[in-house]
């Protein structure tokens, strides 16, 4: 039995031998020269920045020429950065890289950059902002933001047209996580909720079809809630932006908060408190306030603005008021 044993091991050591010299291995080969892009999605106006990266050649004393759709437009030693600006006139792209230096046969590279036909909107959701503010309603830190990915062909936003695009697959992904209640079949829109220590949300979309797939990101800063002060004029007419020290023997304060998740000033989620001096007190009609003195003197007004159902949107302002 012993020898039936060594003889199948021999047997099977023989026929390995045989399998490994009939068998041409192939090991993946990192290319000589690498064209890394700043953008891979860029838009029409944009410029992406193209950095060569080698192991073969030094790329610092390489003569180095890039062509844009076979037309030379740059060429000289060290040149291993180049800028392409995308147009709307020339939408797609081929850039080549030719790298030569003494000693080795020369190199070539290439990449094909493509206007991207996606774009993420976003808008604050719930964010307070007052009427007059001509911006869009940005997000504030600990608050919500609808986000939406539009997609463009030949002029024309496609994703209104579900009946082509009912299989399209969405998977999102929020600072690098992946949100699997936010993806799905045709969920182009999300609405996106912050959590405390979020200082701004990274947001990648990955748009899969049955012919292709594509990747779409944008990272959405968080504005920190702040309030602005105005002061109104006595026939209310106009408004000034508060000054370091106000002066009259009768002034009008107007609180506006921003960025605060809240439908507006008078939600009772936002909690209003002036202080005179250090000393609180209590004003019925907080984000509109009159002041007034009966002799001469120099007061610190304080307003502090906090929504109760937030950890960090909490906001105090100040200024001197001289009664005269």
């Amino acid at each position: 039995m012993l020898f039936f044993v060594r003889s199948f091991l021999s047997v099977l050591t023989i026929l390995f031998l045989v399998i490994v010299a009939n068998t041409n291995f192939v090991f993946a080969q990192v290319p000589d020269i690498l064209i890394k892009s700043s953008n891979e999605s860029p838009r029409e106006g944009e410029s992406v920045k193209l950095a060569l990266d080698s192991s073969k050649y030094n790329l610092n004393n390489a003569n180095i020429t890039w062509y844009v759709d076979g037309n030379e437009m740059d060429q000289g030693v060290g040149r291993k950065t180049f800028n392409v600006l995308m147009t709307n006139q020339n939408p797609v792209q081929v850039v080549t890289v030719t790298v030569t230096e003494e000693g080795l046969n020369e190199g070539q590279a290439q990449i094909i950059l493509e206007i991207s036909g996606e774009i993420l909107l976003y808008e604050g959701y719930n964010s307070s902002v007052p009427l007059f503010y001509k911006g869009r309603s940005l997000p504030g830190r600990e608050g919500s933001v609808n986000v939406q990915l539009l997609s463009f062909k030949d002029g024309e936003i496609t994703d209104f047209k579900p009946s082509q695009y009912s299989n399209t697959l969405y998977t999102w992904k929020i600072n690098g996580e992946e949100k699997q209640e936010l993806s799905g079949t045709h969920k182009p829109q999300n609405i996106l909720n912050s959590r405390v220590v979020d200082n701004s949300l990274r947001v990648e979309i990955l748009k899969q079809t049955e012919t292709s797939g594509k990747t779409t990101q944008i990272n959405i800063p968080l504005q920190q809630p702040e309030i602005l002060l105005y002061r109104e004029s006595d026939n209310k007419l106009s408004k000034t932006y508060q000054k370091e020290t106000e002066v009259g023997k009768e002034i009008n304060m107007i609180v506006e908060p921003f960025f605060f998740t809240t439908n507006n000033k008078y939600s009772d989620d936002l909690k209003y408190t002036w202080k005179i001096n250090g000393l609180e007190n209590s004003i019925s009609t907080p984000w509109y306030v009159t002041f007034s003195g009966s002799r001469a003197e120099i007061v610190k007004l304080e307003v502090t603005l906090v929504n109760t159902r937030k950890i960090t949107q909490t906001v105090s302002k100040a200024f001197n008021y001289r009664v005269e």
